[in-house]
């Protein structure tokens, strides 16, 4: 780390901006991350008082989770501190991330990928009125973290009913499928509130100790490479927006379009969208050598990806980022089915989710403990052979960034139907 450190933050601004930047990055959620479970284990020490049968069940499976070699975050906190400061976790857990931001900067550094727009350190200096350099609203997303991280760490540790306060009517089958009505990964309302699509953004970088973006970005690399510039865009699932971001960053004069099951977690996107025009929308359309001075705002449709209310063939370009492994086998088919519907003959569908079994094989033993963490169907998901699900489509490329996996298929023209591909 230190060597590439001293080799690349020496050749130029760019250079020293990005690693200053994702150093912050990772140090100021690494904070998060020992004060989510500093917290967490004085509230379940003496705050949330346990039987003799309960703690005896809840060390045991501390114990199977450390003989799995599962992550801290997902273990009992009460040895955490002792079981961190004598193994090499915070090593790994730390080189995973700078591997992660190494391969996001050699994308940078050809000139490939864009400067992440959000980074705190640009090479003119630091963002000040970017809302990253308000120390208000960096305490306000750690007290988020915080009483998130105790409300998860507690319900994992009691194996609460697994679940969100939410009826609909069922006669009419209801405008959210049954699977969707979970509270994944335990997080506190599921995606029914608002309160939850604020939290969730500072929750997920602080488990992956802040290299989420830079994993997430290499959804962008196949687009990126195949030398087309697409006029539509649509990101299916999109959660709060975030990676979205990115996308119009590096697309400026694509006409984008949001969809998401959750209408509290599209109003998030939506927020996310007029933020990054507000910061980037005029030199974005600058760079791009457009006429227009800025851009126009995502289009934004609630919708369940099992069955988009969006024409056939009317997209360049689909995106799909941290979907499937939340999905029943059914609505996988029925999802990659709508996706490669709505794409046009030629246009390209990039997938990315969680690595599988075989992607990196040294973590095969261990790769189902995430499924502890409510999450219901990953233990399917990591055994499914993801391009079946793409009929009518060609493979194209996969890349491989820490924990995620991306995938591009391109549709095939409807001269080709019928021909096998190999």
């Amino acid at each position: 780390m230190l060597q590439v450190l001293q080799e690349e933050a020496n050749k130029d601004n760019q250079a020293r901006a990005y690693w200053a930047s994702h150093l912050l990055r990772t140090g100021y959620f690494t904070a998060n991350a020992a004060l989510g479970t500093a917290f967490s284990d004085l509230h379940e020490r003496f705050i949330s008082p346990r039987s003799s049968s309960e703690s005896n069940e809840r060390n045991a499976m501390a114990k199977e989770d450390q003989a799995a070699g599962s992550s801290p975050f997902f273990s009992n906190n009460a040895a955490m501190f002792t079981r961190l400061a004598s193994s090499d976790i915070p090593t790994r857990l730390l080189l995973e991330a700078f591997r992660v931001y190494y391969q996001d900067y050699l994308y940078v550094k050809n000139g490939l990928l864009k400067f992440p727009w959000d980074a705190l350190v640009r090479q003119n200096g630091i963002q000040w009125n970017h809302r990253q350099a308000n120390p208000i609203f960096a305490l306000q997303e750690t007290a988020r973290t915080i009483g998130e991280s105790v409300a998860i760490f507690s319900r994992r540790n009691q194996q609460k009913s697994k679940g969100v306060p939410f009826s609909q009517p069922t006669k009419s089958g209801g405008l959210y499928p049954d699977y969707y009505l979970n509270d994944f990964h335990y997080q506190t309302d599921g995606w029914m509130t608002s309160e939850s699509a604020a939290r969730y953004e500072a929750s997920t970088e602080t488990l992956f100790l802040g290299r989420q973006d830079a994993m997430q970005r290499q959804t962008l690399i196949p687009l990126l490479q195949s030398g087309q510039s697409p006029e539509s865009i649509l990101e299916v699932a999109c959660g709060t927006g975030r990676f979205g971001t990115f996308t119009r960053d590096n697309f400026p004069t694509a006409e984008m379009t949001y969809t998401d099951l959750s209408p509290f977690y599209l109003e998030k996107a939506q927020e996310n969208d007029k933020y990054w025009i507000s910061q980037r929308g005029e030199d974005a359309m600058a760079e791009a050598g457009s006429s227009e001075i800025m851009p126009e705002p995502a289009n934004f449709v609630q919708a369940n990806a099992e069955n988009l209310p969006l024409e056939d063939n009317s997209f360049d370009a689909v995106n799909c980022v941290y979907l499937f492994h939340e999905l029943p086998k059914e609505a996988q088919h029925n999802v990659a089915k709508e996706l490669v519907r709505v794409v046009k003959p030629g246009g390209m569908i990039v997938f990315s989710d969680s690595f599988q079994r075989g992607d990196r094989p040294d973590l095969d033993s261990t790769l189902g403990n995430f499924s502890k963490l409510n999450e219901p169907h990953y233990q399917n998901y990591i055994d499914t052979f993801l391009p079946d699900l793409f009929e009518g489509c060609e493979i194209d490329k996969k890349f491989m960034s820490s924990s995620t996996k991306t995938l591009s298929f391109v549709k095939k023209s409807e001269s080709s139907e019928g021909q096998d591909f190999q």
